[in-house]
């Protein structure tokens, strides 16, 4: 081997060497810089709340939007008969075989189902079975959100939501 050709081997040696420990030096300062960077940004949002951007996502829980009250959504049923008599019925006397009976009365009449021909159809039949009073003219489906305070005894306040009306004299 000659000197040039030793040297010249030192020298890829030599550069391989320097490129593999800098390559070293910045891969565990990037890991190091990571490694701190997570608890003081823990910190960072103890103190002010989170920064943007952050490492955590929005925390969408079951936070009511005044912690001093809770909003709960009723259904109320009142059904007008032939013979002139007023019945009221809860979303459970409907629809006694399913678990979750509030969920499936919005899905058939929340929305623009409640107009539907079928949908007045199987109304008027299910109130005919539970009235015993003949052939149903009008039903109205109301939805009210109540709002109880958890700070003191004082009696909730109702909030109309939607009201829907269903004819069930053509159904």
């Amino acid at each position: 081997m000659t000197g040039v050709q030793g040297e010249a081997a030192l020298g890829v040696q030599a550069g391989a060497s320097i490129t593999g420990v800098r390559t070293t030096v910045l891969l565990r300062a990037l890991f190091a810089l990571t490694v701190v960077s997570v608890p003081l940004q823990l910190g960072v949002a103890r103190l002010v709340s989170e920064p943007y951007p952050g490492l955590f996502l929005p925390a969408f829980g079951a936070v009511p939007p005044d912690p001093g009250q809770r909003v709960v959504g009723v259904r109320s049923i009142e059904v007008d008969y032939a013979d002139g008599t007023q019945v009221q019925y809860t979303s459970d006397d409907l629809f006694p075989e399913v678990e979750l009976e509030a969920p499936m009365l919005d899905f058939a009449f929340y929305g623009e189902r409640g107009q539907d021909p079928a949908s007045a159809e199987w109304l008027a039949q299910r109130v005919e079975e539970l009235g015993d009073r003949g052939p149903a003219r009008e039903a109205r489906l109301e939805w009210t959100r109540l709002t109880y305070s958890t700070t003191d005894d004082a009696p909730p306040t109702s909030e109309p939501e939607k009201t829907v009306v269903v004819d069930l004299d053509g159904a």
